[in-house]
């Protein structure tokens, strides 16, 4: 096993194990620090793709709210008209019993 130091701010924590054919490897510690922060980087370049690519219609939502605030006012007006024609509807009928 050979102890290696790389750079101060590493401060001989890094270890690299040799194998037996010579070949230096990557402690296990190192590895999972290594495998998150890549697993970071690429949900992060995702993210800022995303998130660039995201695009809001906020003027189409707004013209489609006022058209559907337009449909309830006419939906209510309708609701009147039909119980003005049922009410008038009635009176009619009324009107038939009295005179047969």
């Amino acid at each position: 096993m050979v102890m290696l130091c790389v750079g101060r701010a590493v401060n001989q924590s890094l270890m690299w194990l040799r194998s037996s054919d010579g070949v230096e490897v990557m402690g296990v510690e190192w590895v999972g620090v290594v495998g998150a922060m890549g697993a970071a980087m690429v949900t992060g370049l995702f993210g800022v793709l995303i998130s660039r690519l995201r695009k809001e219609n906020t003027e189409q939502h707004a013209a489609n709210q006022a058209k559907l605030e337009m449909i309830a006012g006419d939906v209510v007006e309708m609701r009147d008209d039909v119980r003005e024609v049922r009410s008038a509807q009635q009176r009619h009928l009324e009107w038939h019993a009295e005179v047969a």
